[in-house]
């Protein structure tokens, strides 16, 4: 038989790494609470905090997660989601605005960047007029400042959760108590808006008015209009209305701004 090596090697830290863990440690200690006793951090590679450990003076064990250590996770859901291919084209800077209600778009896109918290942004309308373009920017947007973005496109994650209870259960948790989540397609199912499920409207609703009784903030896309909504749950457009003033837009149905089509 042969035989392993099993040996491990040790290695001696060099003053230089001494140096990166003191810098780190120095940086950690901003983000300690008053009275807090710092256990244990992570850190990337440039010395910035990714999460730390504290304890208060009786030694109770609590858990942090810093502004960066939020962003390297969302980027990580986001590579996970598949969004993030999707990311690289789709950001403000891409987004061409040679209409006047492209650049409109964009000016309350970019405002609601800086003005997010406990707020909505919504789009609503005309399929390929960069609904999902600016959403999807706005989220990444909201993960460079820290933000612990959920995105969800709707069609595609309902159906891969709605026949196991216990992942339904952990998931609607997960959209409902998110900091940010991003709905994509909201109602987009393939089958046409007249035959949604009394399953698909209860999930949307459950999620939407969690949040909404919260104040967290919501993005959300759907080429569905205000008067579909209305037909078909006015609470739910009631509130994406109330929760979205100043940040509320819809597109009229027109083929002239679906971009898709007049790109070929």
């Amino acid at each position: 038989m042969k035989k392993i090596n099993t040996q491990v090697k040790h290695f001696k830290l060099t003053d230089e790494d001494l140096r990166k863990i003191e810098i780190a440690r120095q940086r950690a200690l901003k983000y300690l609470p008053d009275g807090m006793k710092l256990r244990h951090h992570d850190a990337t590679e440039d010395d910035d905090p990714t999460y730390i450990t504290f304890e208060d003076e009786i030694g109770y064990e609590y858990h942090l997660r810093t502004p960066e250590g939020n962003r390297i996770r969302a980027m990580r859901r986001l590579k996970a989601s598949g969004l993030d291919s999707v990311a690289e084209r789709y950001t403000f800077d891409a987004f061409t605005t040679k209409e006047p209600f492209q650049a409109k778009m964009k000016k309350i896109a970019l405002q609601f960047t800086s003005d997010y918290q406990g707020k909505w942004f919504s789009m609503l309308g005309q399929s390929g007029a960069g609904k999902s373009h600016l959403c999807t920017a706005i989220a990444v947007e909201l993960i460079k400042l820290g933000c612990d973005v959920e995105y969800m496109l709707w069609v595609d994650k309902l159906n891969e959760v709605r026949y196991d209870t216990d992942y339904y259960r952990s998931f609607m948790y997960r959209m409902k108590n998110c900091e940010v989540l991003y709905i994509d397609d909201l109602f987009k199912t393939g089958r046409g808006f007249d035959k949604l499920s009394d399953f698909e409207v209860k999930a949307a609703f459950e999620i939407l008015n969690y949040r909404y009784n919260k104040r967290l903030t919501t993005i959300l896309s759907t080429e569905l209009g205000f008067h579909d909504f209305k037909e078909l749950n006015s609470a739910v457009i009631g509130r994406i209305k109330e929760m979205s003033k100043g940040y509320y837009v819809e597109l009229v149905y027109d083929e002239k701004r679906n971009y898709r089509l007049l790109d070929k």
